[in-house]
């Protein structure tokens, strides 16, 4: 065969392969990415069935009396509950006390997905102070509209309790506007698709585009035109450099209201009136504990966005801060234990000591963090 006959079949295989890059490359890569992650999340959501239920009243819940294995992604933990669904420790009484110290409340991190409890920071509290008895509510996805709902729920059943600290996540604001109705004390959920926040002008981005387009053309037509071959030469570049491939940390729109100052909110809803939709209910959570003669605390916990765009005192926390100031007996700011560590190492190794890796919700060692820095600052009770 001569070189010439090579130079030919390399050149029609050449040709074929970026044909059928070009018609089927993104699917075949889509297929190759997000085959074993669908495979996780099918794992995963076939586990949290088995504990997550709807609530006919606090729109979801913790399943009753539960004891077995829980999922957080490709993270297995175990998971328990009372006779109420409340996380408890595994092992400890299912059986309701008469009267607690304590009910903490809040979403998903503070239920603490992919620790077991006593590796969460409720789990960390409640071990710290034997003698008090503390009980989480908490439950992925719940904002002030649920934690208004559920703590009713049970007042009115006649639990008995001195404290509710109730933990404020920054995608509250979003869940409030967005996911939830209120209405007579039930919540249910609103429509699933979602507007997320755009900008003042609409055009600036494609403006940036743009101009991108002009210096970059040849890389953006290689990975969008024949998106295998790019991929395949950008993994060969990277292992023949010992490049370790990092993309920089983009903003989640969920949370971003609270560093953008031009986010323009979700769904047609300012995020001015989202703000006050979620102070309402938290107004009349509080009204309603003070009539019973029970304290409010609240505190505020960052996602990794916090650490990347936004500083310890952030709107976010001086929103809260401003509620509580005739509300609250004690208010926390747990953005600051967090950014002591980035002021030493930043953002993005902070992000790794305190988060599950590629994803938003504390590790065990964030959990300590937030322990931590409210057993050093609670004024509950004597050190």
């Amino acid at each position: 065969m001569t070189i010439l006959n090579v130079l030919k079949i390399f050149i029609i295989t050449l040709f074929l392969f970026l044909f059928i890059d070009f018609c089927f490359g993104t699917k075949m890569l889509d297929y190759v990415i997000n085959a074993k992650k669908n495979q996780y999340r099918k794992e995963q959501f076939a586990i949290e069935h088995k504990y997550r239920i709807n609530h006919k009243v606090y729109n979801h819940a913790l399943i009753n009396n539960y004891e077995g294995q829980g999922s957080w992604g490709v993270i297995p933990y175990k998971v328990c509950t009372n006779d109420n669904g409340f996380r408890i420790k595994c092992g400890e009484s299912t059986k309701m006390e008469d009267k607690y110290d304590l009910i903490i409340i809040g979403d998903s991190n503070t239920e603490g997905v992919s620790l077991d409890f006593e590796k969460t920071f409720v789990g960390k509290i409640s071990e710290n102070y034997p003698n008090k008895k503390i009980i989480n509510m908490s439950v992925a996805s719940y904002s002030p509209a649920i934690y208004l709902s559920k703590l009713m729920y049970y007042l009115k059943l006649g639990i008995n309790v001195q404290h509710v600290l109730v933990i404020i996540d920054p995608s509250d604001l979003f869940n409030d506007m967005v996911n939830y109705h209120y209405k007579d004390g039930i919540v249910t959920s609103k429509n699933k698709e979602y507007i997320v926040a755009v900008d003042k002008d609409p055009d600036k981005h494609r403006v940036e585009e743009v101009s991108n387009f002009k210096i970059r053309s040849l890389k953006i037509l290689s990975r969008y035109l024949f998106p295998l071959t790019y991929q395949g030469l950008h993994i060969t570049k990277n292992y023949l450099l010992n490049i370790t491939p990092r993309e920089g940390y983009l903003p989640n729109p969920g949370v971003s209201w609270s560093f953008d100052k031009e986010h323009t909110g979700y769904k047609g809803i300012s995020i001015k009136k989202g703000k006050q939709i979620s102070f309402n209910y938290m107004d009349k959570l509080y009204k309603e504990l003070s009539s019973r003669g029970i304290k409010l605390s609240v505190a505020v916990t960052p996602w990794p966005d916090h650490l990347h765009f936004d500083n310890e005192n952030s709107s976010f926390v001086k929103d809260w801060k401003i509620f509580c100031n005739d509300r609250c007996f004690q208010f926390f700011n747990f953005l600051k234990p967090m950014f002591y560590f980035k002021e030493i190492f930043g953002a993005e190794r902070s992000q790794e000591l305190l988060y599950i890796k590629n994803d938003i919700h504390n590790n065990e060692f964030g959990h300590h963090v937030i322990a931590k820095s409210f057993i050093e600052n609670q004024l509950f009770w004597d050190k």
